[in-house]
């Protein structure tokens, strides 16, 4: 019996659900415009559709061809818009070439449902067309355009025919010249402030002969606003010479302009409701139940995107994504409860554009389809090439280098990189990121930007190891070395050698003056002239070179065994003492240096005076010099290399303290967090890095303590409503039942259902607000206001249990509103619910020298101290027998002290005699 009741109702619950399914399948039913608006471009009019008109015309359109002035931007919206206003019903707008601009700004009215791009402009808001087309090589039309005096352009007769119509028959194509509309220069300059295409279905026809806009454009502007794409071969104006071609797409576009989503999803529940919610919001769903049949639709038919379970029956989501992706670019969203660090890594490693872990929201889904359906690729920036140290960004050609090495990024990582090279030096919050880089003005509960950034760094900076402490230092050390022993070196080098110069100028000096003397005597005269060599011998090698002669005559006495040339030199008079500056310095032609001086010998005893030119090769003292400079430079070497050894060893002992408090540190898990470090054999310049690492797991032990208490206690409080759920599921399925049990039955679980629900949500506000980087919203607010529309909530409540509610309030309190809020709805829950019937509950805030204090009061049955100690913490009741689970989850003051230190605020408890206060105090304005 208890089965055939069983069988009854799953047959009825089947049965509901196949209604479900079938009305899924057939929602997406065609929504079919009738009505198509046709905007010709420049150096045209209307009479370019001439040809798709009447085709389309014979499938039952609507057909308006808009005739623009093209004399402005403006101008030719404002004439779409009046087209526009004269349809009845919805509309797909369709433009050629400059068209797609005036479409673009005014496809942003409802009743336009589609928009269709015949090689077409379609730049992004605010976006320089003529620069845009700059990043690809010029199209040869351009060179054909004329501009009069009266600021009016057109085609040359050559460039219209060959370039802007090249594939149509020559005829034909000066038949179009001859009604060749004139532009207005202000149209070159124009710029749209929307881009419809963002948020409408959109179609794009690439003309791959197109010698007017550079088809690699046109493909570029066709992927970055996800278009349904075809390609044609022909020339510019497609819509004349394949016109069905061109009318196809457009039927295509009037048929369904609703994009497609591919849905591979097993739970046919799940997948009911998403089939559903996604039709209601304008999409066309279709649902595969596994992994093969999936596949082989995203390969079949063309969709927009796709939502991707991992664990499908016959193959797994992460197979369908390696294969799908090995031919196709199509949006991915996983859809997953999978929801570990390394499940999302691996996803959006495959390519999949984002990750959503169930359960989720199904308004969060929508807004994050919506995002990916009109994400476009990244835009050039004012500053087009960004630098980082030895990182170079080039926004415009979507390349990243490092070290001259080609880095290859994904999109998002690359507008990711970018917002941080844009903000150097700036902590940038999840939220923005979000913003920049998924358009996604709100940080959800996920850590996709963590994620992101993680993987962005994997490729960034893992490739390109850093150097170690210790081979910087033994660097350091040695280039510090090598160095200072060169700069000793060099000074006794150029000491000793201006040492050896004086020495040997002195010399010279002497033996000058020695000769001098000598030669005043006859009887030397005369011995130089029968014995010269004896001269040769006294001076000893060839370095030394002699000359004495008659002044302005002949030479008694040359003594140059190497034949040196001496350079002219002004001798000393006979009268002036010899000096070291007498003494010159040159080089020879070898190079070789040389010092060389000339004086006069005085006459005496009637003797005709002497010139005497004394020079000397310095060879030995330029060996020697440089002897000794590489010795220093060697001495310098060696002591640099002997640097580099010592500085590694005393580095490496150097911070083996850090190496073994690193060890001790990886051994502590979360089964010893109660382990600490200690400093016996540390220096004691780490004593206050051990310091507060102890702290650090001292804040772990008690966190970890906390989540186990928490995880504990929430198991315990879900345990209980799901006890109902399976309890009162099971009596209903024990028995056959009228429609009004079952009823009732699904009314009492929708209750337990939003009792979790709500638990779920209090858990997640509380790990949001408890985020160190949580920003809040602070402005200033009249608190009576706000205490007034909280005491008003509440009055009906109240008055259930003769209570009455008095409210003392003024002043402005410097809070987040929607906090503050809540904070004071929890505290008045709270003393309604524990106040004695018929009593008073007051609320009462006023003004502090540093702040706001707001304090609410109830009469009732007194919390002990030992309770009051704990009564912010979560999932703490007063109340040991739990009785009032169903109503209260134990999180309603663990919100309140969550906000308080959101606002840097705090919130306090007292109770006795019967009256209980709970305060919460603001700070001033900050």
């Amino acid at each position: 019996m208890k089965l055939r009741h069983l069988s009854a109702l799953a047959t009825l619950v089947l049965a509901a659900f196949g209604t479900t399914a079938a009305r899924a399948d057939t929602a997406p039913a065609s929504q079919e415009v009738k009505n198509i608006v046709l905007v010709h471009g420049l150096f045209a009019d209307g009479s370019s559709w001439g040809k798709v008109i009447p085709l389309l015309q014979a499938k039952g359109l609507h057909v308006t061809a808009v005739q623009n002035p093209t004399t402005s931007l403006d101008n030719d919206v404002a004439a779409v818009k009046r087209a526009l206003a004269q349809q009845n019903g919805p509309v797909i707008l369709v433009a050629h070439s400059y068209g797609g601009m005036v479409i673009s700004q005014a496809g942003d009215e409802p009743e336009v449902k589609g928009l269709v791009y015949i090689a077409a402009r379609a730049p992004e808001a605010g976006e320089d067309y003529p620069a845009l087309t700059k990043k690809y090589p010029a199209a040869p039309a351009s060179a054909g355009l004329k501009w009069n005096d009266d600021g009016y352009g057109a085609l040359s007769e050559s460039a219209f025919i060959h370039d802007f119509a090249g594939d149509l028959p020559e005829s034909e194509a000066k038949a179009y010249y001859a009604v060749q509309q004139p532009i207005g220069k202000a149209i070159t300059m124009a710029k749209t402030t929307v881009a419809a295409w963002h948020d409408k279905p959109t179609w794009y026809a690439v003309s791959t002969e197109d010698r007017t806009i550079n088809p690699d454009l046109e493909r570029f502007m066709a992927k970055r606003m996800h278009a349904q794409t075809i390609e044609l071969k022909s020339s510019h104006v497609s819509l004349i010479s394949q016109p069905e071609a061109v009318a196809n797409l457009i039927m295509k576009a009037a048929h369904d302009p609703r994009l497609k989503i591919l849905i591979i999803e097993d739970e046919a529940k799940t997948a009911a409701y998403l089939v559903s919610g996604l039709n209601e919001a304008g999409y066309t769903a279709d649902w595969a139940a596994n992994g093969i049949d999936g596949l082989h639709l995203a390969r079949e038919e063309s969709y927009d995107l796709i939502l991707l379970d991992v664990m499908l029956p016959e193959m797994n989501g992460w197979t369908v994504m390696e294969r799908l992706r090995a031919h196709s670019q199509t949006p991915v969203l996983f859809l997953s409860a999978r929801g570990t660090l390394e499940d999302r890594l691996r996803g959006l490693g495959l390519g999949a554009d984002e990750y959503l872990v169930k359960p989720f929201s199904f308004a969060e889904l929508l807004a994050r389809i919506r995002i990916i359906l009109r994400r476009g690729q990244p835009q050039a920036e004012a500053e087009e090439v960004l630098t980082l140290a030895d990182l170079v960004v080039d926004i415009a050609k979507f390349r990243c280098e490092r070290e001259g090495k080609r880095i290859t990024l994904t999109n998002k990582e690359f507008k990711l990189l970018v917002c941080f090279l844009q903000h150097p030096g700036q902590v940038l919050s999840r939220t923005f990121l979000a913003s920049r880089v998924w358009d996604m003005n709100f940080d959800s509960d996920t850590n996709v930007v963590d994620v992101a950034v993680r993987r962005l760094r994997q490729k960034v900076d893992d490739p390109f190891p850093r150097t170690s402490l210790t081979f910087r230092l033994a660097l350091l050390l040695a280039a510090f070395s090598f160095v200072a022993f060169t700069v000793m070196g060099s000074a006794l080098y150029y000491a000793l050698r201006q040492q050896l110069s004086i020495r040997d100028d002195a010399a010279l000096v002497s033996r000058v003056d020695q000769i001098s003397t000598l030669l005043r005597d006859l009887d030397a005269r005369q011995l130089i002239r029968e014995k010269p060599h004896l001269f040769a011998n006294m001076l000893g090698n060839t370095e030394s070179l002699l000359v004495i002669r008659y002044v302005g005559g002949a030479t008694l006495l040359e003594v140059n065994p190497m034949q040196r040339a001496i350079p002219a030199v002004t001798p000393v008079a006979a009268n002036q003492r010899l000096t070291l500056q007498a003494v010159h310095h040159a080089d020879n032609a070898d190079g070789t240096p040389m010092v060389y001086m000339a004086a006069i010998s005085p006459s005496a005893n009637n003797l005709p005076p002497l010139e005497i030119v004394s020079a000397r090769v310095l060879s030995d003292r330029t060996h020697i010099l440089e002897e000794y400079r590489n010795k220093i430079i060697l001495f310098a070497s060696m002591m640099a290399a002997i640097s580099v050894v010592l500085a590694v060893i005393f580095a490496r002992r150097g911070i083996s303290p850090l190496r073994r408090l690193a060890e001790r540190t990886a051994t502590i898990g979360t089964t010893t967090l109660s382990s600490r470090l200690d400093k016996l054999d540390v220096p004691t310049e780490l004593d206050a890095l051990i310091d507060q690492i102890n702290a650090m797991l001292a804040r772990l032990e008690r966190g970890f303590q906390q989540l186990k208490q928490v995880s504990a206690d929430m198991a315990h409080d879900l345990r209980t409503p799901i006890t109902t759920l399976l309890g009162q599921t099971e009596v209903g399925l024990g028995a056959a039942r009228d429609n009004a049990y079952y009823q009732r039955l699904l009314g009492s679980n929708f209750e337990e259902l939003q009792r979790m629900s709500r638990m779920i949500d209090n858990m997640l506000f509380l790990a949001q607000a408890e985020q160190p980087d949580q920003e809040i919203q602070r402005r200033d607010i009249d608190i009576a206001e706000e205490i007034n529309r909280i005491g008003e909530y509440f009055e009906d409540l109240a008055a259930d249990r003769e209570i009455t509610i008095q409210t003392r309030a003024s002043g402005m309190v410097n809070a987040d509103a929607l906090l503050l809020r809540r904070a004071l709805a929890n505290l008045l829950s709270n003393a309604v619910r524990y106040a004695a019937p018929g009593s008073e509950i007051s609320i009462e805030a006023r003004p502090e020298a540093e702040g706001m204090s707001v304090v609410v009061m109830n009469h009732g049955e007194s919390i002990s101290p030992a309770h009051q100690e704990r009564i912010f913490d979560r999932f703490y009741r007063a109340d040991p027998a739990r009785n009032d689970s169903a109503h209260s989850s134990g999180l309603g003051l663990s919100i309140v002290n969550s906000i308080m230190l959101l606002h840097q605020g705090r919130c306090w408890v007292e109770s006795q005699a019967g009256i209980t206060r709970f305060g919460l105090w603001f700070p001033g304005r900050p």
